[in-house]
């Protein structure tokens, strides 16, 4: 999988698919990883759909494991959504992306929020 730098952190990101941008903000809360989005990573949610393969359909999926999760870095500082937004929006500069849709699951829809809070020229 590819990594990019954002804030100073490696983070683990996919892109898959063609069409217009999605950027997917993963649900599990503190354990929000890019698996959580297919049936073998959250089982019981999605039951026998693989959440990344439907949407890849129409989109250009974005998911990443978000810092201090999975095969992304973290550090010890204090963080709220701001954070968290800046971030996602600094793995979108690294793409090149200039605006996507943004989904959110669990506590990825909070950040879906505040990005387009914060960001709504990028959503």
């Amino acid at each position: 999988m590819p990594f990019a730098t954002v804030n100073g952190l490696k983070i683990n990101y996919l892109t898959r698919g063609s069409g217009p941008h999605l950027l997917m903000f993963a649900p599990g809360g503190f354990r929000s990883v890019i698996s959580r989005w297919t049936s073998e990573g959250f089982k019981g949610v999605w039951q026998e759909m693989n959440a990344l393969d439907a949407l890849a359909k129409h989109f250009t999926v974005i998911a990443y494991d978000r810092r201090e999760a999975g095969l992304s870095e973290g550090r010890i500082e204090p963080l709220d959504w701001d954070v968290y937004a800046h971030e996602a929006k600094g793995l979108l500069d690294q793409l090149g992306v200039k605006q996507s849709y943004i989904l959110g699951g669990c506590m990825g829809a909070s950040l879906a929020l505040r990005m387009g809070v914060l960001f709504p020229e990028r959503c």
